[in-house]
């Protein structure tokens, strides 16, 4: 029942949000909690604006995910641990920013949508190769591995 709304290991444990809900603990992922909250923020946002400018619309879609991508890389490598405000807050600007690419398509900048799509595809494929290169992406995942077959999600 712990990992439902969590994604984490228990040696991961520290990644996440505790809450008690109806007497049980319930743990969130910090980052993705984050996310959630920034795209109810952006719903709101957009819901008063209708509209954004388009350099603007584009500029929020590009650098938002940037402090998230940066966060995860760089502990990933193990040059440093974050935290979960942190994780919270990068969460925050990853969820606005993925809601600001699902509204070009309401405001049919579709050519901004394919942009954007391109550089999402990038931003996946960047710490990959990063932690590729460094050795760390065959360690990540099969310390993923490793935790995942120790956990029973019975």
């Amino acid at each position: 029942m712990r990992f439902i709304l969590s994604h984490h290991p228990p040696s991961q444990i520290s990644r996440t949000i505790r809450i008690k809900f109806l007497n049980k603990k319930v743990y969130l992922c910090a980052r993705c909690s984050g996310e959630c909250l920034g795209i109810i923020t952006v719903f709101m946002i957009l819901y008063f604006l209708k509209s954004l400018p388009l350099f603007l619309h584009a500029s929020l879609i590009f650098f938002l995910p940037i402090p998230a991508i940066v966060d995860w890389t760089t502990q990933t490598m193990g040059y440093r641990e974050s935290n979960n405000l942190l994780r919270l807050g990068t969460g925050m600007l990853f969820g606005g920013a993925l809601v600001l690419f699902a509204y070009c398509i309401l405001l049919n900048r579709l050519t901004l949508f394919c942009l954007s799509s391109g550089f999402y595809f990038f931003y996946c494929l960047i710490p990959c190769f990063i932690l590729k290169r460094s050795g760390k992406l065959d360690q990540y995942l099969e310390h993923l591995d490793k935790e995942a077959k120790g956990v029973s999600f019975q």
